[in-house]
């Protein structure tokens, strides 16, 4: 597949496509170049001789990578410099070095995709330069689809090797794909069809501050560039969502495209998942990642309020335990009004954690709870620190137990904990503390089992109101039973009072504050005229 030879480059004509033209007008603004979402003053000056060096060295860093391409996109500007032409030489020079080199998912794309992919539009519509240029765009094309494929579900969900750099590989791809449509060449259906829903996945993961949730990179992705991505592989439907990320439209009755399930995922192969219930800034969402280190958590609204390793400290008769394997997902539940998730961990002695991960998409609240159980009595040490997002900290009630989560200027949300009694007076069943930057939950109980649940409102305006929370008894056969077996609580906040129940034994008939279940797991919302109106129930 070769390149017109009469066509002048995309990045040389002032009559290049729209996208093409925002692609060209986003390299060289200040506010908005797509070069530098990896760091702020990434790249430097370009020294061939020093990147030459640090790649037969396998020792690249993605400054080496940036300088480089932005380099190869000033060759494609100074066309009429003497020096371009030696210019071009050393940067086709590194990318072949760099074809034996082991590198990173990013550093491949921009050397060995993004650059031969720019150098090829500085010969493309040159007689005697473009066919060497057009083989190497070739491979790169393969290059580039390997990877799709290899770091991205059917549906353009990141793997864990590429979350943290997950916005620069999304930029990379969009702008060499964008290249070579201009050049002519296409990719194959089955990557093209993965591509597709990458603006939709980038929506959904971006902040408020354009970062990207499952990431801790200062990377951003700028509404330029976005629009880009929406233009090279997105639909209406993506062009209608990204109108509502940026305008945050005050209208109460979205589109039904606004109400798409695929807002929440739940990713078993990418180890991770992402609800919220909107996609307007201010949503509320939930970002996990699940492995064999834990639980990175986090949850937003308008602001990231929890952010870090949200993973206890388990302590069974006296000996720490580790984890021992990678968690499983047991259940994955999303409906219209909650987005649920529960995994398991395997730890030593045979003990089990298994995590509930809930989002009430209706109700604006989550729910984080810890179901810890042993395979015989034993005395349970539970601790579990939450860190804080930038910017937000603690402010606790003076005698009990909730505290709110401040940013300086309002409540952004209310912390309860229904495991604990609501006076601090009370610390039979464990306490609260509080650091600058973090709270932590401490539990102890002798029996099987413990569960550790934390309530988090995510309304601002109701985590002011009057509230309170207790343990309700449970009963199986009119016993009641103890919390080896089920555990049941009730919050109230504001005028909303929500249930919950969890079974910690197996599953039977039992009753807890009016209601008869025969579940492992039920949440429900307790209406005005007192009837209960089941939220999700795990059978």
């Amino acid at each position: 597949m070769t390149a017109s030879s009469t066509t002048a480059t995309a990045l040389e004509t002032d009559t290049a496509s729209p996208a093409l033209s925002r692609y060209r007008a986003a390299l060289h603004s200040p506010s908005g170049d797509p070069l530098v979402w990896m760091l702020n003053g990434a790249i430097g000056k370009f020294d061939p001789d020093a990147v030459r060096a640090s790649a037969e060295a396998d020792n690249l860093n993605v400054s080496d990578c940036l300088a480089t391409i932005s380099a190869a996109v000033a060759a494609n500007d100074d066309s009429a410099d003497p020096s371009t032409d030696a210019l071009v030489k050393r940067l086709a020079e590194i990318s072949t070095v760099c074809q034996t080199k082991t590198l990173s998912y990013l550093n491949q794309q921009l050397l060995l995709v993004e650059l031969p992919i720019t150098l090829l539009h500085k010969f493309d519509g040159q007689p005697n330069g473009s066919s060497d240029r057009m083989t190497a765009a070739e491979v790169a094309i393969g290059v580039l689809s390997r990877c799709v494929l290899d770091v991205l579900d059917d549906d353009g969900w990141p793997g864990a090797e590429v979350r943290q750099d997950f916005g620069p590989l999304a930029a990379s791809w969009t702008r060499s794909v964008a290249m070579l449509n201009a050049a002519g060449l296409s990719l194959d259906d089955d990557v093209a069809k993965v591509l597709r829903w990458l603006p939709r996945q980038i929506m959904r993961l971006r902040r408020a501050d354009r970062t990207l949730m499952l990431s801790s990179s200062p990377a951003t992705v700028s509404d330029d560039l976005l629009t880009l991505m929406i233009d090279v592989f997105g639909d209406a439907d993506d062009a209608q969502i990204f109108k509502r990320t940026v305008d945050s439209p005050k209208s109460r009755r979205p589109n039904l495209v606004m109400l798409d399930k695929s807002r929440n995922t739940i990713s078993t192969w990418g180890e991770s998942l992402l609800f919220h219930d909107g996609w307007e800034k201010k949503s509320c969402r939930i970002s996990a990642e699940f492995d064999k280190q834990g639980c990175q958590l986090e949850i937003a609204k308008a602001k990231t309020l929890i952010q870090g390793n949200v993973f206890p400290s388990l302590i069974v008769d006296g000996n720490p335990l580790s984890i021992i394997d990678d968690p499983d997902v047991l259940v994955e539940y999303i409906d219209g009004e909650v987005a649920f998730a529960e995994i398991e961990w395997h730890l030593d002695n045979e003990v089990v954690m298994q995590r509930q991960i809930i989002l009430s998409l209706e109700d604006k609240f989550a729910w984080i709870g810890d179901a810890v159980t042993a395979p015989v009595e034993a005395e349970i040490e539970y601790r579990c620190q939450w860190t804080l997002g930038e910017g937000i900290s603690s402010v606790q009630e003076s005698e009990t137990n909730e505290s709110y989560l401040y940013d300086g200027e309002k409540m952004r949300g209310l912390v309860i904990p229904p495991a604990l009694g609501e006076w601090k007076a009370d610390r039979s069943g464990g306490q609260m503390s509080f650091g600058e930057d973090h709270f932590s939950m401490e539990l102890k109980r002798k029996g099987r089992s413990l569960y550790a649940p934390v309530f988090i409102d995510l309304s601002p305006k109701r985590s002011l109101k009057p509230r309170t929370w207790r343990q309700l008894t449970v009963a199986e056969n009119l016993e009641i039973v103890n919390q080896d077996t089920a555990v049941a609580y009730r919050v109230h906040v504001g005028k909303q009072q929500f249930a919950f129940y969890r079974s910690m034994a197996e599953p039977r008939n039992r009753t807890f504050f009016g209601e008869n279940v025969n579940t492992e797991m039920f949440l429900g919302r307790l209406e005005k005229n007192r009837s209960m109106t089941e939220l999700v129930q795990i059978d």
